[in-house]
């Protein structure tokens, strides 16, 4: 597959930023940013850092219900921590509320030390599944200096 230059351009960014936090994955958002750029459709979602930077103006792309994920290099299985919600009420207190009640949850499971690091919150639009929409894929991907550069 070839990319034109822009687009090839700002995934290699996003890779980069990835390597530079010295993280060997990537986050949610960041592939959804990756999907987006090869022209892909994804679902409505926004990375936010703290529960305070949840306002009305940020929600308001949301029409039905979302799902709010805890983001963490060291949390695999966010859901069995509490680190996975679907809500419905977008006013935003109450999902400010949902986020720290979130982030209290998930690292009562760790003892005080080494707590692990929360870079914040997925915003994602809630699609509900059906037949129509396909089955779901997994894809990973190694580099690897045995198949070249």
């Amino acid at each position: 597959m070839h990319l034109a230059g822009e687009t090839k351009i700002k995934i290699n960014e996003i890779l980069r930023k990835a390597n530079a936090d010295g993280r060997r994955m990537l986050y949610e958002h960041e592939i959804y940013g990756i999907l987006k750029e090869l022209k892909l459709e994804v679902p409505r979602h926004v990375f936010v850092t703290n529960p305070a930077q949840i306002d009305e103006t940020l929600l308001k792309p949301f029409t039905r219900a979302m799902v709010v994920k805890i983001v963490s290099p060291q949390i695999a299985h966010k859901q069995k921590l509490g680190g996975v919600k679907i809500i419905k009420n977008f006013e935003p207190l109450y999902v400010q509320f949902v986020l720290s009640r979130m982030l209290e949850e998930v690292l009562s499971h760790f003892s005080d030390s080494p707590k692990p690091e929360i870079k914040g919150f997925l915003l994602i639009e809630f699609i509900p599944y059906t037949n129509s929409l396909g089955n779901e894929v997994i894809l990973g991907f190694k580099e690897d200096n045995a198949f070249g550069r």
